[in-house]
């Protein structure tokens, strides 16, 4: 051990993860706990800090100590949404926060009831359009499945009735109840509901397909180049972090995300583990920025 690896050696680390114990988010966070705490030697405790759909506890992270000694995790409804959804934030994506490192990729996927008599995309826009507003479109939290639901809307120039829910959960769960017929989800989410063919994967909502669903196309073979979101995680600290803190947890984070325990979880959750560092990360969310910025007007 280095010597200046003490302060990280005295105390254990908290990992604060903005959403629900159970949940994907939540999953994928103690994965990686699981294995970081192996590598750097020390306790990691979990805190779920939830509220706002994810903004309290990226909140947390930023108002607490820079001493490399909290971490946590950001959804892309806190890091490129929120930007979009309110003019009142609670704090500055950029000057605010140190992006450490990505965490994990998760595709979204566009799905259908099993009672939509639909197997492709074309066959829904068709009947889409055929009869206006007979499908109903579900509009899940505040991130990138929301997004998602109404720029699909926008660039198919469809008439979908819109029904808002706070989480997929209930939204998956009237989806196969055909309260709902078409919803955006998480992979997570929505793995075993696909598995068991309650419902039908039609769309990626992504740049490549998914390893896990090698037949469904991405939303650029649907010809729907504009309509993809990740609705992966980063890994981020609070500003003001010294810079030998930065590296060695950066160093400790790919370790851990390079492990083949860590691909198989994630794997098994239907993400992969994300290797872009933190400057890449940062370049990525400013892109992103700009392009929903420009999608949305």
């Amino acid at each position: 051990k280095h010597k200046n690896d003490q302060s990280l050696a005295d105390s254990g680390i908290t990992l604060i993860v903005p959403f629900p114990s159970g949940g994907p988010a939540d999953r994928y966070a103690r994965y990686f706990a699981q294995v970081f705490s192996d590598k750097i030697n020390k306790r990691v405790v979990v805190d779920n800090a939830i509220g706002l759909g994810g903004l309290l506890g990226v909140h947390k992270i930023t108002r607490s100590s820079p001493d490399g000694l909290t971490i946590g995790l950001a959804g892309t409804g806190a890091t490129v949404f929120s930007r979009l959804n309110t003019g009142d934030n609670l704090f500055d994506v950029f000057h605010d926060v140190t992006y450490l490192n990505g965490l994990v990729k998760v595709p979204n996927i566009l799905l259908v009831g099993a009672h939509v008599a639909a197997w492709r995309m074309t066959d829904l826009i068709a009947q889409a359009r055929m009869r206006p507003n007979m499908y109903r479109i579900a509009h899940v939290g505040q991130g990138s499945l929301s997004v998602l639901a109404d720029l699909f809307q926008k660039k198919t120039d469809l008439a979908l009735i819109p029904r808002n829910y706070e989480g997929l959960v209930p939204a998956i769960s009237d989806l196969m109840k055909q309260r709902v017929d078409i919803v955006f989800a998480e992979a997570a989410g929505a793995m075993s509901a696909i598995k068991s063919e309650v419902v039908r994967p039609l769309m990626i909502a992504a740049q490549a397909r998914a390893s896990w669903l090698p037949e469904t196309p991405t939303s650029l073979e649907c010809g729907l180049p504009d309509v993809f979101a990740d609705g992966g995680y980063s890994l981020i600290a609070p500003a003001g972090l010294k810079p030998d803190t930065t590296l060695r947890l950066r160093e400790a984070i790919v370790e851990t995300l390079n492990s083949s325990e860590i691909r198989r979880d994630f794997l098994s959750q239907g993400g992969t583990p994300d290797l872009r560092s933190g400057d890449m990360y940062v370049e990525y969310l400013k892109s992103e920025h700009a392009r929903w910025q420009a999608l949305t007007i």
